[in-house]
């Protein structure tokens, strides 16, 4: 419910009940003089959140200024403010002239009742004091005050945000890190002479650049197998640290060469995140899968648990040769047979090792095979290209 000023009235918004079937609801008029109450509108079933009434002014008062805007140089506590005069009233009709009046955190300010033409542009100094304030304008004629504008400003010097819309591209093993100046924490101005920018690659934390003004810096990755790197970009002001923001994650680095001399080979036993060898898991819906290296009967396993989603794990990006045969064997674990399922292997050339496979073998053909016990089962093919 809420209180109509204009009228003198309550609005009230009422659920009959909130069965399903039964219920009706409607926007009532409540006369508090005599409590008797009239039905506006009939809701037709719906609720409403909130209730509230638009303030209402005399067609004749001036209507609202336009473009106001209040800014900081971030070293005085002086208030740049601008704003465009109304050209009509707030019923409409033209209007020549009237007086603004200017409030700083509700308050009058000395621009008090300063006549201006309609529809003139208005730009002058606010005194303020350092911190965040409310700033607001509102016209006047003989017919009264019109509709009150405000906006907020920060006041004194700022300190930066993170920086903005940081980006990485790859080019080969070349990575390219950009981004934008940040804005002031609280929308205000900073030194611009005080700000600096470092660069970290966060897959292994190497510092690319400890201090840098640039807003792009290149970095040559280390060699290894393609993976995900991203990198952190913090601003550092007035030589301090401050706060951060991380890049996308691209894939770089360089496909395994499989050679007669050189074939590819995973146990996990030299690593402790799976990433570190190039495997990448992923979804083919919005479900995350769990994913973990787990050690058992002296062997290590990644073990991906689905939790409703379609789990796919790739395998380092790999260069083969055409007219060549190569042979994939892997050993594979999938416990309690519960449902019908299939594993589907395969090959396929993607830009990123995140796509589906062109060509693919069905490992695990469904099965009507059912039961509560771990199986472990090794797989091989030959598979030309």
């Amino acid at each position: 419910m809420c209180y109509d000023s204009a009228s003198g009235k309550m609005l009230y918004a009422h659920v009959s009940s909130y069965s399903y079937y039964t219920k009706t609801t409607a926007l009532y008029s409540i006369d508090l003089s005599d409590q008797t109450a009239t039905q506006l509108y009939s809701l037709n079933g719906a609720c409403l959140a909130g209730l509230y009434t638009p303030a209402s002014f005399d067609a004749a008062v001036p209507g609202e200024v336009t473009d106001l805007k209040a800014v900081n140089d971030g070293a005085s506590t002086d208030i740049a403010l601008s704003f465009t005069m109304p050209s009509k009233t707030f019923g409409g009709t033209a209007l020549t002239s009237a007086k603004y009046t200017v409030l700083l955190d509700g308050e009058a300010t000395s621009h008090k009742n300063v006549s201006a033409d309609g529809g003139s542009e208005v730009n002058i100094t606010v005194a303020s004091t350092a911190g965040t304030h409310s700033v607001a304008v509102y016209c006047s004629n003989l017919s009264g005050d019109g509709p009150e504008v405000s906006t907020e400003v920060f006041v004194g010097p700022d300190t930066p945000a993170a920086p903005q819309n940081v980006k990485l591209t790859f080019d080969g093993r070349d990575a390219t890190i950009s981004w934008e100046a940040p804005i002031g924490k609280n929308g205000g101005k900073y030194d611009d002479s005080k700000i600096a920018y470092k660069v970290t690659r966060v897959n292994d934390g190497v510092v690319v650049v400890a201090s840098t003004k640039e807003l792009s810096v290149t970095d040559e990755i280390p060699e290894g197998s393609v993976r995900p790197i991203s990198y952190n970009v913090t601003v550092v002001y007035d030589g301090t640290d401050g706060e951060s923001a991380v890049s996308n994650t691209e894939y770089g680095g360089d496909p395994l060469e499989i050679t007669p001399s050189y074939s590819y080979s995973e146990n996990f036993t030299d690593i402790t995140d799976y990433a570190d060898a190039g495997i990448v898991v992923v979804s083919a819906n919005a479900n995350n899968p769990t994913t973990s290296l787990t050690t058992a009967d002296g062997n290590t396993y990644l073990t991906v648990v689905g939790n409703g989603s379609q789990p796919r794990i790739f395998m380092p990006a790999m260069r083969l040769k055409a007219k060549h045969t190569y042979r994939v064997t892997f050993d594979w674990m999938y416990p309690d047979y519960t449902y019908n399922y299939g594993m589907p292997f395969g090959f396929g050339l993607t830009k990123q090792p995140l796509g589906d496979a062109p060509e693919a073998k069905n490992v695990v053909p469904l099965t009507t095979v059912y039961g509560s016990t771990e199986h472990i089962n090794a797989f091989g093919d030959n598979t030309k290209f």
